[in-house]
């Protein structure tokens, strides 16, 4: 057996790491074989907890200041599709940002959801979504009845919503509000970012501690705020889903990452956000440009720069040993978090004001479409499908998800029928050899009506 994984592992573990996860490499004691045990009467038992596992949820819960809160060791994932599944019924309808992760359109197949979507506003400098159009929201709500509604907040870019805004028109409409919070753990640990978190803004919010915090990979948090969720069914669901075999090495990590928030991780964090807002004035003046405001998160630093883009962004600084945690075509993305230091902050600045760029004159790219939707996703799930060239799928229905990087929304979700308008949107996107998921060689896969 070679050693495939642990070779392209290797080969960039000497990077200075500004993706996930959190821990961003950094050496912490609890990572030892001698510690990944499994359900014991000393260990307590995640899907049954009654002793130490239990007792630091709890601790978990007053941290976040939820209701209830759960340690998930498969990601946010497992918790979003929990959350959706305990729910909502057969045939429910939802609303769904449409830029949504992919395991909310898994838990809408899994239940036989109906789903209507709400479109992302996009910056239209850097072609990535800010924001929901909120009266889209409000009218959608009024005008049908959904048994709730998922949005993602903040998103890869750093931008959050209004919850509290969204949160008292889903009240008002008997409706529930999934936040999925994946890249927002560590929200809660300084005040002035705490408004922009989901705290008492949602009924349930899905954190992945991976991201953020100083955590292994998989790692993750569900926290209930609100009584209209039964907490018996929605544990009842968690079981159905959760490995019966959970990794006590994730749920040390976390415990872990907690303790160092707690402790050093906020004033690191303050730190690092004064260090980047002294980044970000240092190149502006070379002609860099930030998504900054209000409503982003400081700490994560979206930066472009005018005539290159993303890509030649994040190829350019490879040369320094810096990564990046994803490029668009406008822009590149660093995620900076509490395990980051001055030394790690200083050598990204330096990378992004001497690294050598070419100019590769990034394009503009149409998002104004808008889905037709013939079948719901689960009504084609189990249908035969076939692969067909792009240019002559016009009229059919497709039977996977197409999508774009960036925005990340799906052009197409199974069961929309692909248009002429969708046709040349996406052979636009294959023009600048833009990453589309579901495209393989100029072809995707569709069942008929």
């Amino acid at each position: 057996m070679k050693k495939y994984i642990l070779n392209s592992v290797k080969s960039v573990s000497n990077d200075v790491s500004f993706s996930t996860p959190g821990h961003k490499g950094r050496e912490f004691d609890y990572l030892k074989f001698k510690y990944d045990v499994t359900e014991l009467d000393e260990t307590d038992n995640l899907l049954e907890p009654t002793s130490a596992i239990l007792k630091s949820m709890d601790e978990l819960k007053k941290i976040y200041k939820s209701k209830a809160s759960y340690y998930l060791t498969q990601g946010s994932s497992l918790g979003i599709v929990t959350a959706i599944v305990a729910n909502l019924e057969k045939g429910d309808k939802i609303l769904v940002e449409r830029t949504c992760h992919k395991s909310v359109y898994n838990a809408v197949i899994l239940s036989e959801l109906d789903p209507t979507y709400i479109h992302p506003i996009i910056d239209e400098r850097l072609s990535v979504p800010i924001g929901i159009d909120l009266e889209d929201l409000k009218n959608k709500l009024m005008t049908n009845k959904y048994r709730a509604v998922v949005v993602t907040s903040p998103n890869y870019f750093g931008k959050t919503l209004p919850l509290e805004e969204i949160y008292e028109v889903c009240k008002d409409n008997d409706t529930i509000l999934i936040v999925d919070e994946a890249h927002g753990a560590h929200l809660n640990f300084l005040p002035e970012l705490t408004k922009l978190s989901s705290y008492n803004r949602c009924d349930i919010a899905i954190q992945s501690a991976h991201k953020t915090l100083p955590a292994i990979t998989g790692s993750a948090f569900m926290h209930i705020y609100s009584d209209r969720i039964n907490r018996e069914l929605l544990e009842k669901t968690l079981r159905l889903f959760q490995s019966t075999s959970p990794s006590y090495l994730m749920l040390i990590s976390m415990e872990e990452a907690l303790y160092f928030m707690e402790n050093s991780g906020r004033e690191n964090l303050v730190k690092n956000i004064d260090r980047l807002r002294i980044l970000k004035e240092n190149l502006k003046k070379e002609g860099f440009y930030f998504l900054e405001g209000d409503t982003f998160d400081p700490t994560r630093l979206v930066v472009s720069k005018e005539n290159i883009s993303g890509y030649e962004i994040e190829r350019a600084i490879k040369v320094f040993g810096i990564r990046a945690e994803m490029a668009t075509p406008f822009c590149a993305v660093f995620i900076i978090t509490a395990a980051d230091d001055e030394e790690s902050i200083e050598k990204l600045e330096y990378a992004l004001k001497n690294a050598s760029y070419i100019e590769d004159h990034p394009k503009a790219m149409n998002f104004s479409y808008r889905e037709k939707i013939i079948y719901k996703p689960c009504e084609v799930f189990r249908k035969e499908s076939k692969w067909v060239k792009l240019k002559n799928t016009e009229g059919m229905v497709s039977a996977s998800f197409v999508i774009p990087y960036p925005p990340g929304t799906p052009i197409l979700v199974p069961g929309e029928e692909v248009t002429d308008e969708i046709i040349k949107i996406l052979e636009r996107y294959l023009e600048l050899d833009i990453k589309v998921v579901g495209l393989e060689n100029g072809g995707i896969k569709v069942g008929s009506k």
